[in-house]
């Protein structure tokens, strides 16, 4: 009977541990990393980077015109939306890229080993994914959304994080500004 009281306890512990870990790794709403955690695997490819010389990317990406989804929906739709764009941008991209919500209906996409002209492929998957997902609501029908993505590589000019999320932001305004399309 002992023995299975310090089984049950260790068994606790390890299920509180877990459940620790995933609300300081992953965004609650969507269980794809959050900002910290992200940002942790992105200084970890950074170095990664400087070390091997190795490509990188990123990609940020926007739902568009979501505040005006969450006025005519509501946010209970609008968090569906977030979540069913999480889905479709995990299952676009490959296994050594890393997701995260980095706010609100904003998303970024790590891409290791991927140069621009490569990553400029991934947010088209990405962007045709969530472009041909439909979603089923019982009170307006069917709904879909688009997104605009802004990339960024890793170069002579952008060796630091800040310069590459600043380059790949500046571009996703552009791509809003130019009519909720992707930029390079």
């Amino acid at each position: 009977k002992q023995i299975q009281s310090k089984e049950l306890i260790e068994q606790n512990k390890k299920e509180k541990q877990a459940a620790i870990e995933e609300k300081a790794y992953f965004d609650n709403l969507t269980k794809v990393y959050n900002r910290n955690k992200f940002d942790e695997f992105l200084d970890q490819e950074i170095i990664r980077v400087k070390r091997y010389k190795n490509p990188l990317s990123i990609a940020i990406l926007d739902i568009d015109k979501f505040k005006n989804f969450n006025d005519t929906y509501g946010h209970d739709m609008g968090d569906e939306v977030i979540k069913l764009v999480a889905r479709e941008i995990l299952k676009s991209c490959r296994e050594l890229d890393t997701v995260g919500r980095y706010g609100g209906e904003e998303f970024s996409v790590l891409l290791p080993d991927t140069n621009l002209e490569f990553a400029y492929t991934v947010a088209e998957k990405i962007s045709s994914y969530i472009e041909q997902k439909i979603y089923h609501s019982e009170k307006y029908g069917d709904l879909k959304c688009t997104i605009s993505i802004g990339i960024a590589s890793l170069n002579q000019n952008f060796n630091r994080v800040e310069d590459l999320f600043k380059d790949a932001d500046n571009k996703l305004y552009t791509a809003k500004k130019n009519g909720r399309e992707f930029t390079t």
